[in-house]
């Protein structure tokens, strides 16, 4: 008789993961503003919101990590940034993580677990 044994380790360690888009869009870099919008669900988080940046800005401008129990989206830019940009950021990241830091805008946040 042969015995056979099937594990399923579903456990992961801590991890990031994130995609980001950002189409430019008409308007002014006045036009950016610290309000964006968050939806949760067991996936993760998305955040939507304006930011002016350098015009011809990519993804690799945009850098996203994690700092303890805090989220950081940063930006690579000029003082010549002129470009207005809707940036949507899908994060997905274990543990869960109680802060948001946008540039200098820090926000808690109470996602939903996953």
């Amino acid at each position: 008789m042969m015995a056979s044994f099937i594990s399923c380790d579903v456990s992961h360690g801590p991890y990031l993961k994130y995609k980001i888009e950002m189409p430019p869009v008409e308007g002014t870099c006045s036009d950016a503003s610290q309000e964006f919008k968050m939806n949760s669900n067991i996936l993760g988080e998305r955040y939507v919101f304006l930011e002016c940046m350098d015009a011809g800005a990519d993804k690799s401008k945009v850098i996203i990590e994690r700092k303890g129990d805090t989220v950081l989206i940063n930006f690579i830019k000029t003082n010549s940034a002129n470009q207005l940009y809707e940036l949507t950021v899908d994060i997905n990241t274990q543990p869960r993580y109680n802060w948001l830091t946008i540039g200098n805008n820090t926000i808690p946040i109470v996602p939903t677990g996953h």
